[in-house]
């Protein structure tokens, strides 16, 4: 549990720091990773360096994802619609995308492995429908962005997600490639 707990420590700062960086009119800079290529190494030395640091790992989480609903609370229209460029993306995303990320990064992506490694249910368990609904629809998004024309290929894409039960339902992701970039159709999630 420590290593996915530092993994999500990890990438909630780095968004936060490419906010801020975007926000103040700076470029990210991310040492050991110019693109997608280079994420799985960049992933194994900033968790690796994560671990050796120490300290409470999940309070820094929490505190990470506090700052994360902090900065969907105060900022205006203009910086949620500003765009951040992160090197494992295909496009630059809207701010509101990246913060919408970070919820569903740890409240779906890995809350299985976080919640069995104290004995709990997944984290998406105790989840209301609509809440539900929202965290669908950022994956459904963060996939437009994911999107490796390289691999997937570069006419248009199509995904669709049916996920059955009371909470359940269809997403779509839609996208056109530019140059060779995708995006996801549609405004930005609402946090």
């Amino acid at each position: 549990m420590a290593q996915t707990v530092a993994h999500l420590d990890v990438m909630t700062a780095t968004g936060l720091s490419a906010i801020d960086d975007a926000l103040a009119g700076r470029r990210p800079v991310f040492d050991g990773i110019a693109d997608r290529c280079g994420l799985e190494a960049w992933n194994e030395t900033t968790i690796r360096r994560r671990l050796d640091e120490g300290g409470d790992l999940l309070r820094c989480l929490v505190t990470g994802l506090r700052r994360s609903v902090e900065h969907a609370e105060e900022l205006r229209p203009a910086q949620l619609t500003a765009t951040v460029e992160l090197p494992i993306y295909n496009a630059p995303l809207p701010v509101v995308d990246l913060l919408g990320f970070q919820t569903f990064h740890p409240g779906l992506t890995h809350a299985a492995q976080v919640a069995d490694a104290v004995d709990l249910p997944p984290l998406w368990a105790g989840l209301e429908s609509a809440t539900w609904h929202r965290m669908i629809t950022r994956l459904a998004r963060a996939i437009g962005y994911l999107y490796w024309p390289g691999r997937g290929g570069p006419d248009g894409l199509t995904i669709c997600i049916r996920i059955d039960g009371p909470a359940g339902g269809d997403w779509h992701v839609g996208g056109t490639l530019t140059a060779p970039r995708a995006a996801p159709a549609g405004p930005p999630t609402p946090i």
